[in-house]
């Protein structure tokens, strides 16, 4: 008789049919078959050690010159896409990382505030921009934590793939925004996830060798990305596919 395999179910449409697409060491990554969604469930150990993951944090904001770098030619892209420049704009970043975009927003003339649940990282933000002092929380996104229609614009750049549920995450965004508001999102295209992987495995590009970061919950693509905005009812109004190999400070980094 053969064994049923046990499923998760996929954080996007919740649908329980999500077999095993691909597993490297200790890291597991299902595919839904309804959506298409890949992600990691509670069944991916590489997902839930947090010892790996924070020695992959401490790389990661170590590269504070490629990060200002990387967020000056976002600050001006978010500007262009806005239509005017951030100044008196009140501006929330959903996770901060190493505070080089909150640090640049605030230069910008922006009311900001930061969320940062991971100490590593807000540590790492205020030694090297302290005037960001008072303006992160450290907490996870979630409802209530603002009052709703609080803020212009919603920030969150590499962070929503790091989120078990990024439909209640991208949600609950929507609902901070004010009348005429706008969210500004970026995520990793997993698009040829088995070559990229192969790659990222072969260059030993995360601590342990896996074939993407282990604290990325969801591997998004172009549609699977699409169908998380309409499910969170947002419209996007531009969608910008961009190359890492034409940003040598996202390569350093």
């Amino acid at each position: 008789m053969k064994k049923t395999e046990k499923f998760t179910a996929c954080p996007l449409c919740k649908n329980p049919g999500a077999p095993v697409h691909c597993s490297h060491l200790d890291m597991i990554v299902r595919k839904c078959r309804a959506c298409g969604l890949m992600f990691q469930g509670t069944d991916s150990p590489a997902h839930h050690n947090r010892v790996l993951i924070e020695k992959i944090y401490a790389q990661y904001v170590a590269h504070t010159a490629q990060h200002l770098k990387l967020n000056h030619s976002r600050v001006l892209q978010m500007e262009a896409l806005l239509g005017r420049p951030f100044r008196g704009l009140k501006v929330l970043e959903v996770g901060t990382g190493n505070g080089a975009l909150g640090h640049l927003l605030s230069l910008a003339g922006a009311d900001y505030t930061g969320l940062e649940p991971m100490e590593l990282c807000r540590r790492a933000a205020l030694e090297q921009f302290p005037e960001l002092a008072g303006r992160l929380v450290p907490e996870k996104l979630r409802a209530g934590l603002f009052p709703e229609r609080s803020f212009d614009v919603v920030v969150a750049t590499d962070t929503l793939e790091h989120m078990d549920d990024p439909l209640e995450a991208v949600k609950t965004m929507g609902l901070l925004l004010r009348t005429g508001g706008k969210a500004y999102f970026e995520v990793p295209n997993e698009s040829l996830f088995g070559l990229k992987g192969f790659v990222r495995v072969a260059l030993k590009m995360y601590v342990g060798g896996y074939p993407t970061n282990p604290d990325h919950a969801s591997l998004f693509t172009i549609a699977t990305f699409r169908l998380l905005l309409e499910k969170a009812g947002l419209r996007g109004e531009k969608l910008i596919k961009d190359s890492v190999l034409g940003n040598p400070a996202r390569i350093k980094i």
